[in-house]
């Protein structure tokens, strides 16, 4: 059970942004598993280093909003996203050779609930202590 509060919220708020961004960068730099899909029809086209520097932008703003609103709470969501997509990125390249739009879903949710779990986990081991 995560408690909520202003703090708590601005961080799991802040969740979904740092997600995508991250997303989006694998979509960018990763090898696509088909080389068709919606996945490829939308990031053929892309300009690598712009979307890598518009999506850089991003994941470091709200990485860095995450910490500075709570150190504990942001710490945790941001280690939490980390190793998910650390996951995620192996498990695309060893299982599938790349990744597709239905795995991005899956990563999506994966890390966004991982972040709320770690969130969950850092209140509670700051209750204790």
């Amino acid at each position: 059970e995560v408690e909520i509060t202003g703090r708590t919220a601005v961080v799991l708020a802040l969740g979904p942004v740092l997600s995508r961004s991250l997303s989006g960068q694998s979509a960018v730099n990763m090898p696509n598993a088909r080389g068709t899909g919606m996945l490829a029809t939308f990031t053929e086209p892309m300009d690598r280093f712009k979307a890598d520097l518009v999506l850089g932008a991003w994941l470091s703003m709200s990485g860095a909003a995450m910490a500075v609103t709570s150190l504990v709470e942001g710490g945790a969501a941001l280690v939490g996203a980390l190793l998910v997509h650390l996951y995620y990125w192996a498990m695309s390249e060893k299982q599938f050779g790349g990744i597709t739009g239905d795995l991005a879903g899956f990563f999506l949710q994966t890390c966004e609930l991982a972040m709320v779990l770690s969130v969950a986990i850092a209140q509670k081991v700051v209750a204790v202590l």
